[in-house]
């Protein structure tokens, strides 16, 4: 496997296989820990070499001073880099094996995976569930204080409240829809802007309507048997809906001002017909008018077959 597949960046080909050496030591360490973990069975070949790997990697080539493991030759010296890169060389391909038979064993997940499946490696997660816990407590500090002090402003914790629903709903609907991917260690760290967005989107989502939800009245009701607060953490969970809500909303206003399609079609067709029985009444008192009976009868028959067209 080349060295580039990793993302190595060193001066020389010495410095990249010993940097890969040790990132590939790192991701089968945590491919290991994610196999015991998961239950995974591992292949025969994985159970036997990888013992004899970290017994390989655990024999230093160099002394903690610097020497090797004789004390005679210095780190930077000819015969201390000539030990290392021999160390490197023996181990590296083995190393590379292994790696590539616990990616199978593992697969769909990744190294890359698994890393931004733990919440240590993955700060975008762990700032939305600090986000989260933030309103949270500042939720229950607000009811806390409106319980004990009745002159605290209505509209500002009334605000706070929606706010706070908002983000607890945000935050439930990331991690609900994170949940299998962490748990089966498959998050792609590519998607954590997308999470950051849909949080985002998710707060303002909430707060609007739990803003617009009084004066609405298919969502009257439900506020009136759920509260402001549990319609702001409807919205922060469901930001579609929302949309829809909203879209709802602006069709409502804009038949207000100009009429629905439809309202408008009726009119058109009734000014239609107007027309046409106006211009029939007029070709028919001329009809009447006609001195010469057949061609009084042929006038009556061609308004009649007018009408009946149309």
């Amino acid at each position: 496997m080349a060295d580039q597949d990793f993302g190595i960046k060193a001066e020389n080909p010495s410095q990249r296989s010993d940097v890969l050496l040790t990132q590939v030591s790192d991701e089968i360490l945590e491919m290991e820990e994610f196999t015991r973990s998961r239950g995974i069975v591992v292949p025969e070949t994985v159970r036997t070499e990888l013992p004899l790997l970290l017994q390989r990697l655990s024999r230093e080539p160099l002394g903690e001073d610097g020497d090797d493991p004789d004390g005679h030759s210095p780190r930077g010296s000819r015969r201390g880099r000539a030990a290392n890169m021999d160390w490197v060389a023996d181990n590296l391909p083995l190393a590379l094996k292994v790696h590539q038979d616990l990616r199978l064993a593992i697969a769909p997940a990744t190294p890359g995976t698994i890393r931004a499946s733990s919440l240590r490696h993955n700060p975008i997660l762990t700032m939305i569930g600090g986000a989260g816990l933030v309103a949270l407590v500042v939720l229950l500090g607000i009811k806390a204080l409106a319980g004990t002090d009745p002159d605290a402003p209505d509209q500002l914790v009334s605000a706070v409240l929606r706010l706070c629903g908002a983000g607890l709903g945000a935050t439930l609907f990331a991690f609900w829809t994170a949940r299998n991917y962490l748990r089966d260690g498959t998050f792609r760290p590519e998607y954590n802007q997308q999470y950051l967005v849909r949080f985002v989107v998710g707060i303002l989502s909430g707060f609007i309507l739990g803003e617009i939800v009084g004066g609405y009245q298919p969502l009257a009701d439900v506020a009136g048997s759920y509260g402001v607060l549990g319609i702001a953490l409807v919205g922060g969970f469901s930001a579609e809906a929302v949309v829809q809500i909203l879209q709802r909303i602006a069709d409502i206003l804009v038949a207000a001002v100009r009429g629905s399609d439809w309202e408008r079609a009726r009119a058109d067709a009734e000014a239609e017909s107007s027309r046409r029985l106006t211009e029939a009444a007029a070709q028919l008192q001329d009809a009447m008018n006609e001195s010469d009976e057949h061609a009084r009868d042929t006038a009556l028959h061609d308004i009649a077959t007018r009408l009946r067209q149309g």
